[in-house]
């Protein structure tokens, strides 16, 4: 492959404080390559250590050259570019960033990619470490031909672990999906301010790893997503969703916004969150959808949530949905779209949400697709449509108003009209229409929770 060295064009300033001191800024003037190449200031030149192997990733070290740069790409864009072997590989070409402090900007729509788009082509891993603020287009290891592994996208390191977080994020994208046939990388960002996944004109943007996988056996999840940080977190979809005839699962997601444990300073808003796995063909494979967690931040408002298992019974004792736990909030929360756990013929997820805010407000609740419910506010819990509740059993735990909450409901919903208007004692708390007298301050007329049951009938039946 003809492979063109990396040229940037230097610009000197004064260093941050003023000053004697002289630093620099590397200015890209084209989109570059990696493969071999330098990074050329004139007098100041990086040149890679190691081979692009997974093991012996290049790395273009700023603090190794003795100097501390920004990183100012423009329009452009730094590619790894991929042919295809045979076995598929992952990892053939990886490039590792350590800025040693400084920054990275850029307004293209793409800043950092690997790409590989022929048959068997894997991408490399994209490593960013010991960097200041990120503000910049997509990062992205995407491969598009068949059987093509994909890279992961590792951006900072953990509180206390090598150079430790990065600053404040903003990417237009992260993107590591592959092609039919493949396993999708991994998606791990450390940061110790706001990631905001989201073009520079403010449009949230995506985070995805999602692959389909139409033959094979493989027991590989599509990968995972992992964000933790210290501040505020915006996208517009996070997707580790797989689909596949075998042994494979939607990734898991983590959403951490408190990683110096000193009190939530943002909050979280995705619009939709899919982690789950679509089965196709055979039946006797193993499958899971991926869990998400999200926890620290001043408040949550999501849209639509799936995590859902469908197309396979097999080993309904091992296999699953995922669970959605949301915890330790300090304000509200907020689901604005459908939540689906279901296990269709295996265990369900769980939704358990914790809040030390005022309420929970979720626009539906269907209690067939999810094993429970469990909702913990310092407030009071607020559901729009409530399906599938058991008005003869209420305190079986399918739904939870911990610590002796009150999960309203809206009676002038029409699909709620089963409900009758009447307040039900669950297991821990009470379910009660709007309006109604609050269930912790008077005590329940006699017969009052089976009102509905009188009036409406049994609840549809649950499914199995």
């Amino acid at each position: 492959m003809l492979r063109k060295a990396m040229v940037l064009v230097v610009v000197f300033g004064l260093v941050a404080g003023g000053g004697a001191a002289f630093g620099f800024s590397l200015t890209a003037d084209q989109d570059l390559t990696t493969q071999a190449g330098v990074l050329n200031g004139g007098a100041e030149v990086i040149n890679p250590t190691g081979t692009g192997t997974l093991a012996d990733p290049w790395v273009y070290d700023w603090a190794a050259a003795g100097v501390s740069a920004d990183l100012v790409l423009g329009s452009y864009k730094i590619s790894t570019n991929e042919s295809g072997v045979y076995p598929p590989q992952r990892q053939n070409e990886s490039v590792k960033y350590d800025l040693n402090g400084g920054t990275i900007t850029g307004s293209g729509t793409v800043a950092l990619q690997s790409t590989a788009t022929s048959r068997y082509a894997g991408t490399g891993d994209i490593t960013v470490l010991n960097a200041g603020d990120i503000n910049c287009g997509g990062i992205t290891t995407r491969a598009t031909g068949r059987d093509g592994n994909t890279g992961h996208i590792i951006v900072g390191e953990a509180v206390g672990s090598g150079d430790g977080p990065v600053g404040n994020i903003r990417v237009d994208t992260l993107d590591t999906r592959c092609g039919d046939s493949a396993d999708s990388g991994d998606i791990t960002v450390y940061g110790s301010g706001n990631v905001l996944i989201q073009n520079s004109g403010g449009t949230p943007g995506d985070v995805r790893t999602n692959y389909q996988r139409p033959d094979g056996n493989n027991n590989h999840p599509a990968g995972w997503v992992e964000i933790r940080h210290d501040g505020a977190l915006v996208a517009n979809l996070i997707d580790t969703h797989a689909t596949s005839d075998n042994s494979s699962h939607g990734g898991p997601v983590t959403l951490e916004g408190d990683i110096f444990g000193d009190g939530a300073s943002g909050t979280c808003t995705v619009d939709r969150i899919r982690t789950e796995h679509t089965f196709v063909g055979e039946s006797n494979y193993r499958r899971n959808g991926g869990h998400v967690h999200i926890s620290g931040y001043t408040g949550v408002t999501l849209g639509q949530v799936s995590t859902y298992r469908r197309g396979s019974t097999y080993s309904a004792t091992l296999w699953r949905a995922g669970d959605l736990t949301i915890e330790d909030i300090e304000g509200d929360v907020e689901i604005t779209g459908s939540i689906d756990l279901d296990g269709e013929g295996v265990r369900a997820g769980t939704l358990t949400i914790t809040t030390t805010g005022s309420k929970i407000t979720l626009a539906e609740l269907d209690l067939d697709l999810m094993e429970d419910a469990v909702l913990t506010a310092s407030g009071d819990s607020f559901v729009g449509e409530l399906l599938h509740f058991d008005v003869l059993n209420p305190a079986n735990g399918e739904l939870v108003a911990a610590a002796s909450g009150v999960v309203w409901y809206d009676p002038d919903v029409a699909d709620n009209g089963y409900l009758g208007g009447g307040v039900y004692t669950l297991s821990d708390g009470w379910l009660a229409p709007l309006g109604a007298r609050d269930p912790r301050l008077v005590p329940e007329p006699a017969g009052l929770s089976f009102l509905g049951l009188a009036l409406f009938g049994l609840k549809r039946t649950k499914r199995s």
